[in-house]
């Protein structure tokens, strides 16, 4: 498998099998369900929205150029990472679990505030969502 052709947005998700409908030949799935083709990139640009000079990205629905970063908070909303409650050895052994469901009850009362973190991040990640469903227009032109 190959880059999807939008890797600079996706972060190098990988295409699908490029045989049917969900899987297109150059586009992860991601990024055929939310722009449904290959972005157009700029070398330079000035962002119209952050006054940064740096390499952008043309607007799915309009001609607008924005900057990359301002392209993914505009399509993928603002997540602020969630610091992990316990030293570093302890999160991969967290980590080494499927999901918090699989989490063994001795591990979580042995490091409880694992609950709250996990919380917390699922409440970003619904955050994350609301934003995509009312963002994903371009900031300039609404479109």
């Amino acid at each position: 498998m190959e880059l999807c052709k939008n890797f600079k947005i996706c972060q190098g998700e990988k295409t699908g099998c490029g045989g049917c409908r969900l899987c297109p030949g150059d586009l992860c799935m991601n990024c055929n369900r939310m722009f449904n083709k290959s972005l157009k990139f700029i070398d330079t640009i000035e962002c119209p929205v952050c006054y940064e000079t740096t390499e952008g990205v043309i607007q799915v629905n309009c001609e607008h150029s924005i900057c990359i970063e301002c392209f993914k908070k505009c399509y993928y909303g603002i997540y602020k990472e969630t610091n992990f409650p316990y030293s570093s050895d302890i999160e991969k052994e967290y980590e080494e679990y499927e999901s918090f469901d699989h989490i063994p009850k001795t591990f979580l009362d042995k490091y409880p505030r694992i609950e709250e973190y996990e919380k917390e991040c699922n409440r970003q990640y619904d955050e994350q969502e609301k934003m995509q469903k009312c963002n994903g227009k371009c900031p300039i032109c609404r479109q």
